[in-house]
């Protein structure tokens, strides 16, 4: 697996469409761009007109959308109050914009055999959402389980999406969990409360042998780290990424 060259490029942007509460999907036109990644990656982008914060007129975003999905570049965030972020939800269609990538080596390799297990926090399921559509595009035969927390059902991500590839990819397996409803509540997520090594056991009793995924917020990754560990698996199937602001 070769990870791709960083470059400079620009790209018009399109659209964006709600994913969740206070979380927006980004599209970028790359129909004539021949932009390659590999499914985890992330890109900085820029907005030279932003109005400067103390963080400057870049961030770094994962790239949510598949190296196959060829017309366009995606990317899912929070908006939070932000000058960059509000710049951000506030450009027009054929505004271009400046990137920066592809950054990072939290990515899918699709030669390996190894069963996947993800576990994701939050935001952090925004890189899973790029590999688990390319293996569905690819048709991998590898098993791939995701397990995803958000504190609510209103931050869920990407949920009918994943529904729509699992009933059509019998190796695919999503697990969602809300961490603050209610307790007697009705829930339409598979479980409730943290991720724990019961519910990764009840969802993935194979879960020793996976190369498994990690991404989220710092203490998220932390703790899922220390955890499984604790459990018996081994350091070197883990492979990490940490959000550190939004």
């Amino acid at each position: 697996m070769q990870i791709p060259k960083s470059e400079n490029f620009r790209l018009p942007f399109v659209k964006k469409e709600k994913a969740a509460d206070r979380t927006y999907k980004f599209y970028f036109n790359r129909t004539k761009k021949d932009f390659r990644f590999l499914p985890g990656q992330y890109i900085k982008i820029s907005l030279p007109n932003s109005s400067s914060d103390n963080r400057g007129v870049s961030r770094y975003f994962t790239i949510s959308s598949s190296p196959s999905e060829s017309d366009y570049l995606m990317i899912t965030t929070k908006i939070l109050r932000s000058t960059f972020k509000n710049d951000l939800f506030n450009l027009q269609t054929d505004e271009e914009v400046e990137f920066f990538g592809p950054l990072g080596k939290f990515v899918l390799d699709e030669d390996s055999k190894s069963p996947k297990l993800f576990l994701a926090g939050g935001i952090g399921l925004t890189p899973y959402r790029s590999m688990i559509k390319f293996s569905s595009d690819k048709k991998l035969i590898t098993p791939h389980i995701l397990i995803a927390s958000f504190k609510n059902e209103s931050q869920i991500l990407f949920r009918e999406e994943f529904e729509q590839i699992q009933k059509k990819n019998p190796n695919f397996k999503i697990i969602y969990t809300v961490t603050q409803e209610n307790i007697g509540k009705k829930f339409l997520t598979n479980e409730v409360g943290r991720i724990d090594m019961d519910m990764i056991g009840r969802n993935c009793p194979y879960f020793k042998s996976c190369e498994i995924y990690v991404c989220g917020a710092f203490s998220f990754v932390s703790g899922i780290i220390a955890m499984l560990v604790n459990g018996g698996v081994a350091r070197e199937k883990i492979k990490k990424e940490n959000f550190i602001g939004y």
